[in-house]
């Protein structure tokens, strides 16, 4: 993981995001000087089982998916492609030691915050408080529509709701990945994604 010293201005991109939801200018220069940015080639993990997740991350470029062991078995949590925000939600929430692994797909550039530069932001700075609480919102709705994902049924139709939700995730997250993270075999999905249905979401 190699620590980049960015311009001050280069943390645009995070302010931008964020203001979506509710505009954070006012205090853009105090959270500039919070944040630091990585860049991540392939597999790179920047949380490991074990320990407690203190940052969220901000994956400006390139995907972040969290896996976590259980009963000898790896299981993908999620996979998320920039620009996204991303967490060990638990851990991060509670401060609590964590079982998930954080890593990068591909090669990613994230920006991380620190918890404790989080809250201070929030406690200080009214315009950013009303941002994460929207912010957070938007992360609990999607959570609730990628559980609805996992628990449908049919494979093909996991599948093409993930292609309308993210189609993104298809040209750039390993097939072994995405398999695990739908909850079937890469021979299944190898299979669904060369029907004239999904080619047909995707523009092909």
């Amino acid at each position: 993981m190699a620590r980049v010293q960015p311009k001050f201005d280069d943390f645009m991109s995070i302010i931008t995001y964020l203001s979506h939801f509710h505009p954070i200018y006012s205090c853009a220069d105090e959270l500039k000087r919070r944040l630091v940015r990585v860049n991540l080639p392939p597999r790179t993990a920047i949380l490991r089982p074990g320990q407690v997740c203190n940052n969220l991350f901000f994956i400006e470029s390139g995907s972040l998916q969290a896996s976590e062991v259980r009963e000898g078995k790896e299981y993908i949590n999620w996979i998320l492609s920039g620009p996204a925000f991303a967490q060990s939600a638990r851990s991060f929430h509670t401060q609590s030691i964590g079982a998930e692994t954080i890593e990068s797909v591909e090669d990613s550039v994230v920006t991380m915050l620190n918890s404790d530069d989080l809250y201070y932001m929030i406690h200080n700075y009214h315009d950013f408080s009303v941002c994460m609480f929207k912010l957070m919102t938007h992360i609990t709705v999607m959570r609730e529509v990628k559980f609805a994902l996992a628990m449908t049924p049919d494979a093909e139709l996991r599948v093409l709701r993930l292609a309308t939700l993210e189609p993104q995730l298809f040209e750039r997250v390993p097939l072994n990945a995405l398999a695990s993270y739908l909850s079937m075999t890469p021979e299944t999905l190898s299979r669904i994604t060369h029907k004239k249905k999904f080619l047909q979401l995707m523009g092909k």
